[in-house]
């Protein structure tokens, strides 16, 4: 029997991770995954946002897609057991990444009847007992939509969103960047992917949605 070892070493996922990885795989398997992209004009948001006292880009997010989903009820559904599964109340996930490669989905509950400062305070507390391990499960589920925000990454732009399990739809948000409003003028973009289950919505209706959440931006 040889001795050599191996030229690799096998370690086993954080608890959370392996969550995370289990119900990743159920909901891509299953969901009909359809995305949307789009680059919506934010120079004039960032301007406000540059006060010391002004909320984040993050929260400003969470609360416009909160106000979208209350016009639009049929993006704050699910499929569920063969059928449209509707909530009677807005609530937000949003995707935390752990120091150690975890990934955890708290909920923000009635985003919409929350202000933008009201939600970047949830929304700071729930991340930092998030990254600790320190959620309770009651701040976990009953979200049909995600927002996941990637744009700490300069080169990135657009995604592939994968909806989590039990949900109906992900907005992933890419890094701003200069380029041109509708008459030329030079300004800030902020690149989206809106992916969202084509067994619940259609692509007209996801469209509008989008630009519903553009206009609220």
């Amino acid at each position: 029997m040889s001795d050599t070892q191996p030229p690799y070493t096998d370690a086993k996922f954080p608890a959370m991770q392996r969550m995370a990885i289990k119900a990743l795989s159920a909901s891509y398997a299953e969901n009909v995954h359809a995305t949307l992209f789009a680059e919506i004009e934010v120079g004039a948001l960032l301007e406000r946002l540059e006060k010391s006292d002004a909320p984040t880009l993050t929260g400003s997010i969470i609360h416009a897609v909160a106000t979208s989903v209350s016009r639009y009820p049929n993006f704050n559904s699910i499929y569920a057991d063969g059928q449209k599964r509707t909530y009677s109340q807005v609530d937000i996930g949003f995707a935390v990444a752990g120091n150690d490669g975890s990934l955890s989905v708290p909920v923000i509950r009635n985003a919409d009847r929350l202000t933008t400062s009201e939600i970047d305070k949830l929304r700071r507390d729930l991340a930092e007992r998030a990254r600790a391990k320190k959620l309770r499960q009651e701040e976990f589920g009953g979200a049909a939509m995600t927002v996941s925000n990637i744009g700490m990454f300069s080169n990135i732009r657009h995604g592939t969103p994968i909806i989590p399990a039990g949900q109906g739809a992900l907005l992933a948000i890419g890094a701003v960047h200069w380029g041109f409003d509708g008459e030329g003028n030079p300004t800030k973009m902020l690149p989206v992917s809106f992916g969202f289950d084509h067994r619940v919505n259609n692509g007209a209706p996801a469209a509008q949605f989008l630009e519903t959440f553009a206009m609220a931006l």
